[in-house]
């Protein structure tokens, strides 16, 4: 039907926006490309570990109970794991792609 396709179309014209957009913040903040916006519409392990890291510390925001999430830091535990890994993920990335002109840790999200 038209009003599905006409959705299909929004859809794609906002994922090419996204990618157009956090391919630019990388190449302005951190100074490499991702390369998230090739033709093929690749998904990348840098942009998968910053979308989970971004996506774990907004819930810690919005936690009912805001020390569980302390909890499981503690513990290593659930999403606090995926997020010490996606932040491990996203310092490799950068230091690979960095000239060593950073005096400071390269997390982006902690």
């Amino acid at each position: 039907s038209e009003a599905s396709r006409n959705q299909t179309i929004l859809s794609d014209f906002q994922d090419i926006l996204q990618r157009f957009t956090f391919d630019n913040i990388c190449i302005i903040a951190f100074g490499f490309d991702p390369e998230y916006l090739l033709p093929s519409l690749p998904e990348t392990a840098f942009v998968k570990a910053f979308d989970d890291s971004s996506l774990i510390s907004s819930k810690r925001l919005n936690a009912a109970i805001p020390f569980l999430w302390k909890v499981k830091k503690i513990l290593n535990i659930g999403t606090e794991r995926r997020l010490k890994e996606a932040v491990a993920e996203e310092e490799i990335q950068l230091q690979q792609h960095s000239h060593g002109s950073f005096g400071y840790s390269l997390s982006i999200v902690t």
